[in-house]
């Protein structure tokens, strides 16, 4: 089984890693930044688990399959000395940069609208980046 949290660290590391795409933003786990000032002064990117489900399976020869579906959230936060339509562009090529890196399991993003969030008084875009996973058990 994959873990979302090791997901996750794996998609902020590349993030990080990245001197293009850190420069778009900083990429933080959802919650872990409780000190983030209001408003907002530079753009993050917030990654949290959506959901993780596994199922099972067995194949033709008996052997057991396990499938693995993970949805990663990423709230991406910008503050509002930019545009709107900037924050939106920014959220979908990371989405699709992420989605680029991580083909092998990579399966699919979508990306909402643009939306003002009151609590950091910053715009707010939502996307979802899916993976899925299959291995089989010994």
């Amino acid at each position: 089984m994959q873990y979302s949290t090791s997901l996750i660290t794996q998609l902020i590391a590349f993030i990080e890693e990245n001197e293009v795409l850190a420069a778009t933003g900083k990429a933080i786990r959802a919650y872990d930044a409780a000190d983030l000032p209001v408003p907002i002064n530079e753009t993050y990117y917030s990654f949290s688990c959506a959901e993780n489900a596994v199922t099972y399976s067995t194949d033709d020869a008996g052997n057991t399959l396990e499938h693995n579906k993970i949805t990663i959230r990423i709230n991406c936060f910008s503050p509002l000395k930019k545009s709107a339509h900037t924050a939106h562009n920014m959220t979908e090529a990371l989405l699709a940069r992420l989605g680029e890196n991580f083909r092998d399991h990579a399966v699919g993003f979508e990306i909402g609208d643009t939306q003002f969030d009151d609590d950091v008084k910053a715009y707010k875009v939502t996307g979802l980046l899916y993976f899925a996973y299959e291995s089989a058990l010994s």
